[in-house]
């Protein structure tokens, strides 16, 4: 069997995205790869998603193959990694009135720069740098934060319905007045205005 083949077989389930650029094979240099992902390619037995996206073609009882789709992509690139979380969907993606179906607001680790939209395929990803590192025991908390350093005050006290999911949200995700105080160092001095001002959390409680 070839090489590159059994390498990507042993190490990628089926239909699971393969981003070329992280690819390491001992012993071989980079161009050589490209070269045989490209004959494997022309051979059936790995699919181009997009630039630098592929994924091994297992074709089902049909004899169709099941495409991958952006969200899945999306999710192992900058969302969940090896089973480790490193990002999440930013405020604009819980505002439906002002996200566009083929557009993705990601806050992610393998952000290069503070703001960047990336296009990929027929999607947008608009994508931000953490204010601090992403992990699995602080993603709630950032997303949370993140989403009262966005929102406006008078937004939310206009509308009692979208503060009583602020309040929601604080409780169903289990984050504590502490987890606040942890994190809110690392945004702007008006959260703590905001989160005062909207009764979200008490004075004794910092």
């Amino acid at each position: 069997m070839d090489k590159v083949l059994k390498y990507l077989m042993e190490n990628f389930p089926d239909n699971e995205p393969i981003f070329i650029k992280e690819l390491e094979i001992e012993s071989m240099p980079k161009t050589t790869l490209r070269v045989k992902i490209k004959e494997l390619t022309d051979a059936g037995l790995l699919v181009r998603y997009s630039t630098g996206v592929y994924y091994l073609y297992t074709p089902n009882t049909d004899g169709v193959s099941h495409d991958i789709s952006a969200e899945e992509i999306i999710t192992k690139k900058y969302i969940k990694k090896n089973g480790v979380t490193t990002g999440y969907n930013s405020f604009n993606a819980f505002i439906t009135q002002n996200r566009e179906k083929s557009t993705f607001y990601i806050v992610s680790n393998a952000a290069t720069s503070d703001h960047r939209v990336i296009k990929m395929d027929n999607f947008v990803i608009d994508i931000k740098k953490p204010k601090t590192v992403i992990n699995d025991s602080n993603f709630r908390v950032l997303q949370f934060l993140d989403m009262i350093n966005e929102l406006k005050n008078d937004d939310i006290k206009s509308n009692s319905h979208l503060k009583n999911d602020v309040r929601a949200y604080l409780k169903n995700m289990g984050i504590s007045p502490l987890d606040l105080r942890d994190f809110v160092k690392y945004y702007p001095d008006k959260i703590y205005k905001s989160l005062f001002e909207l009764d979200l959390i008490s004075f004794t409680e910092f």
